[in-house]
């Protein structure tokens, strides 16, 4: 039923148990948000960009990669989007904005990060097997460069406030992964752009035994799925809530009377 573990399927599994039983064992597939959509259109852009600069070495022009990035935010949107019960109606206008926010995010990419970035591999699939572990680990790098860094693109609303970092598995992973595949010690960071497109660039200490807690993490989700036994998320997690969960509406673990919508003022 599970035959690997990626970083965004673990780190679902830690901030709801519940979810990650809906999502990825009774495949009940979410679409994105918004939000989501404007991030998968970012990267589309830098894909692309990527992709053309092993060969040629150099960006592409700032038109093509925010066209990339306006096509990327179409197929994405086209796939179906989360919208938040209640705020139907601004949803045709949040859309629409979406498109621009992820065109402005191409341009600060285009402007902050492309031009030091020199890619020898692009969303490359990789896996490895692990110790204590009877599934690999599998991810997907947004980017390789050519002096072993590997800066993973995240687009925010804000800037992420201090420690944040350290709630993703992901660095770790990828770390790992890089090592396994390539016998490389790759330096990690989050390229962090902003929908005001501001860039944060941080830096992601990663060594080889970080992996560790990663194994154990894995261990329980792969427990849980043998058990059964799926934890809701811990009481006022911001992830529990009509916003953020497309599985609110029909969890288990939420009470009735707090699945009523507040009535809107005339």
């Amino acid at each position: 039923m599970i035959d690997h573990i990626s970083p965004s399927m673990l780190g679902l599994f830690c901030r709801c148990q519940e979810a990650f039983y809906r999502r990825y064992i009774n495949d009940e597939k979410m679409p994105p948000g918004i939000s989501a959509c404007i991030g998968t259109a970012m990267h589309k852009g830098a894909e692309v960009n990527h992709l053309q600069k092993i060969e040629s070495g150099s960006d592409l022009p700032l038109s093509d990669i925010q066209d990339a990035a306006r096509d990327g935010y179409e197929n994405a949107i086209a796939d179906g989007v989360f919208i938040p019960a209640g705020e139907e109606s601004g949803a045709a206008k949040n859309l629409a904005a979406g498109a621009d926010t992820a065109v402005a995010l191409a341009a600060a990419y285009a402007k902050s990060i492309a031009p030091h970035i020199p890619p020898v591999a692009v969303e490359e699939k990789l896996q490895a097997e692990v110790p204590g572990l009877p599934v690999p680990l599998l991810g997907i790098i947004d980017v390789l460069c050519s002096d072993n860094s590997c800066p993973d693109l995240k687009s925010s609303v804000r800037k992420w406030p201090a420690g944040k970092v350290e709630s993703s598995l992901q660095p770790q992973i990828y770390h790992h992964l890089l090592a396994e595949n390539r016998g490389i010690n790759a330096s990690m960071s989050f390229e962090v752009i902003t929908h005001k497109g501001e860039h944060q660039s941080i830096p992601v200490k990663v060594q080889a035994e970080d992996i560790l807690p990663v194994i154990t993490r894995a261990q329980g989700l792969l427990q849980a799925v043998k058990s059964g036994v799926f934890l809701p998320a811990e009481p006022g997690h911001w992830m529990c809530g009509p916003k953020w969960c497309g599985y609110f509406w029909s969890c288990p673990h939420i009470p009735q009377h707090k699945k009523i919508l507040p009535k809107k003022s005339a």
